[in-house]
């Protein structure tokens, strides 16, 4: 191998044990020497570099972040159940998956983050809130409404006049009621949600201005 390669027997021992990497030079001497294209070399050099940085990763994760898992459980269930989240095998797996979905690359950092739910809530001090499950909540409803087709701009005005029909829908089936909000909105430019009430997080409506997003 050393002659077909042309680099010493040690390099190719120290990139065997993992002490060095495949580079580009080297995956091309592989290429001509094996067969094997020299792309072929490069991406088992970042499934390696992947798997070893998840496991780095996964054994530094502290007891402080895993203790959030608790109060959080309940809503990880539900981002289960809706495809949004893989609970994963063991604690920090369940760690690492909840940074991804969440967005954070620390859950310890979600009550630096700043949000927009809840506002009377968080400045009330006889309302409970656990301002993780509350930025969950919120991640929740942009993961269910970001499939949503809207009308490019939204439109007060044919919000305005379906405003008595939205009023009437009060007496029919909860599912129908849920359906023709969605419709009604879309077409007035807003994404809407009925999004699951989860203790933690006392909202009753949330709106993100910027995209256009309400949400109840």
């Amino acid at each position: 191998m050393s002659i077909r390669t042309g680099v010493t027997e040690k390099h190719i021992s120290t990139v065997i044990n993992g002490k060095k990497d495949i580079s580009p030079s080297f995956a091309k001497k592989l290429e001509y020497a094996l067969g094997f294209s020299a792309s072929y070399w490069l991406s088992l050099q970042n499934e390696y570099d992947r798997a070893l940085l998840d496991y780095e990763e996964e054994h530094q994760i502290t007891k402080e972040e895993i203790n959030i898992l608790k109060p959080l459980s309940d809503i990880s269930k539900y981002m289960n159940e809706i495809g949004m989240l893989n609970n994963g095998n063991n604690e920090a797996e369940q760690v690492m998956n909840l940074r991804k979905v969440l967005r954070v690359t620390s859950l310890l950092s979600i009550p630096e983050i700043s949000y927009n739910a809840a506002y009377r809530a968080q400045i009330s001090t006889n309302v409970h809130i656990d301002v993780y499950v509350l930025y969950a909540w919120q991640c929740i409803c942009e993961f269910l409404t970001k499939d949503i087709l809207v009308n490019k701009n939204l439109n007060k005005r044919l919000l305005q006049k379906n405003l008595n029909f939205i009023k009437s829908l009060m007496f029919n089936e909860p599912t129908f009621i849920a359906e023709q909000l969605e419709k009604i909105f879309a077409e007035c430019g807003i994404a809407f949600c009925i999004v699951k009430h989860f203790r933690g997080a006392p909202v009753q409506g949330f709106i993100l201005k910027a995209q256009e997003y309400s949400y109840l």
